[in-house]
């Protein structure tokens, strides 16, 4: 059995229904980056996406699904490991997604800003679910926003979070996350906006995301920033 396969198993005997849980099975896991890199870079490019679920995000990083729990939608608990985008990057829309999860960086670095929502109507709040379509972003009444604190991720690092902790992200360039997602709590989850959305049922695939020889490059230079 190779290490991704004993991660598929092991999660099905965990309970992740709190960030804590989540933090517990990340901690067992990163010790073995390496190992899984090396097993997905030996699995032929057109089957990352059967096999892993390869995809390019709304906010921009390549995710690959590692682990989840078979015939249980998307509720499942997941084992990702995300390559963020090669430059520095910045998510600006506060959101949280509904399952609580721990976050170890495995190379680079990862801020979070933290939020609460507040009184006030100064953001355009959603309740956002994916389907097989895209992102399906149902409107709410406006509201205000508060900032709350910042937290800095640097390499080794971990992040743990609730389901509903609302955060942002901004990223060094070539950070590479592994993320521990539990079970999911709220069927969707929240966005907030500084101006209206235009409804987007865009899917994000790999096909339009990077080129086969620029991901596993990248899955190279972490793997060798490991072992260095």
């Amino acid at each position: 059995m190779n290490r991704i396969e004993q991660v598929r198993t092991d999660i099905e005997t965990r309970t992740l229904s709190r960030s804590n849980n989540c933090r517990e099975f990340c901690l067992s896991i990163t010790q073995d980056v390496p190992l899984i890199i090396n097993e997905l870079l030996n699995t032929p490019f057109d089957k990352w996406a059967s096999e892993f679920g390869v995809r390019k995000t709304p906010a921009g990083f390549i995710t690959f699904n590692l682990a989840s729990i078979p015939d249980s939608g998307r509720a499942s608990p997941r084992v990702r490991l995300h390559l963020w985008p090669e430059k520095e990057s910045e998510d600006v829309h506060i959101h949280n997604h509904g399952w609580p999860f721990a976050s170890a960086t495995i190379a680079g670095n990862i801020d979070h800003r933290m939020f609460q929502l507040a009184e006030g109507a100064t953001h355009h709040h959603y309740k956002v679910a994916r389907g097989k379509d895209g992102y399906d972003y149902a409107e709410e009444p406006k509201t205000g926003v508060s900032f709350e604190r910042s937290v800095n991720v640097p390499k080794d690092g971990m992040m743990k979070m609730e389901h509903d902790e609302l955060h942002t992200v901004r990223t060094a360039a070539d950070t590479t996350t592994l993320l521990v997602q539990g079970v999911r709590q709220m069927s969707r989850s929240d966005v907030v906006f500084h101006e209206p959305i235009v409804q987007n049922a865009v899917n994000h695939e790999i096909a339009g995301a990077s080129s086969d020889e620029s991901i596993k490059a990248r899955l190279e230079e972490v793997r060798d920033s490991i072992l260095a």
